[in-house]
């Protein structure tokens, strides 16, 4: 059985749009080989129809958070110029942080490999649609104890031009989270999915997001 944690979809736009356009366009893009799934069962899939890649997770840590916006978000701005958003409950966390003067000091020396994050996209037992599984592993020397996380993976079924895209955010996440779901957009076709870089994990050392990675594959 596949073990499907709590999800909160998101809205219909999809935050890799572009960079699933481009995807299509250049399908060789994709680095070889199937991203790990941490232990989780996607069930009976053909892994030879996938392609996927795993990328790093970057450390930085927060400098500075906005008011929420008209999109019920805030924005936090990382040391490293990066920005992302946030909900109410990492936003606040921040803000505690910054206003006891407990941000990560020194803000500009957080190193080491903070970690990989992956999207797994295969064909499910009967070729209906898909397994998808995606997710993170972070270092515990660098992100601290995990607090929240915040992630935002989309994709489509390209052949008949239908797409998905779903957001999730729990407390407490651990080191290792993942979130595999099925998803069936028309049986047959070509497949494609990423994770947004606005994807991240925040921890009590340093916000650690992600790189992107992709997925692809073709149902039968």
């Amino acid at each position: 059985m596949m073990k499907v944690r709590n999800m909160v979809r998101g809205g219909a736009a999809l935050a890799v749009a572009s960079l699933l356009a481009s995807l299509v366009a250049v399908p060789n893009a994709y680095a070889s080989g199937a991203a790990p799934v941490s232990g989780a069962s996607v069930g009976q899939v053909n892994e030879s129809k996938v392609v996927a890649n795993v990328e790093p997770m970057v450390a930085s840590t927060v400098t500075s958070v906005s008011p929420v916006g008209a999109n019920g978000m805030s924005v936090l701005t990382l040391a490293n110029g990066v920005r992302l958003n946030a909900p109410a409950p990492i936003a606040d966390a921040a803000r505690q942080q910054l206003s006891r003067h407990v941000s990560i000091q020194p803000a500009d020396t957080v190193t080491g490999s903070c970690g990989s994050s992956y999207i797994y996209i295969a064909p499910n037992s009967n070729d209906s649609g898909v397994v998808v599984n995606t997710g993170y592993d972070v270092e515990p020397s660098v992100i601290g104890t995990v607090l929240f996380n915040y992630w935002d993976a989309s994709g489509s079924n390209v052949t008949y031009n239908r797409s998905w895209g779903n957001q999730w955010s729990e407390s407490s996440p651990g080191y290792d989270w993942e979130n595999p779901y099925y998803q069936a957009l028309k049986g047959a076709g070509f497949y494609i999915g990423g994770v947004s870089s606005g994807s991240y994990a925040y921890g009590t050392n340093a916000i650690c997001y992600s790189e992107s990675p992709t997925s692809r594959t073709d149902v039968p």
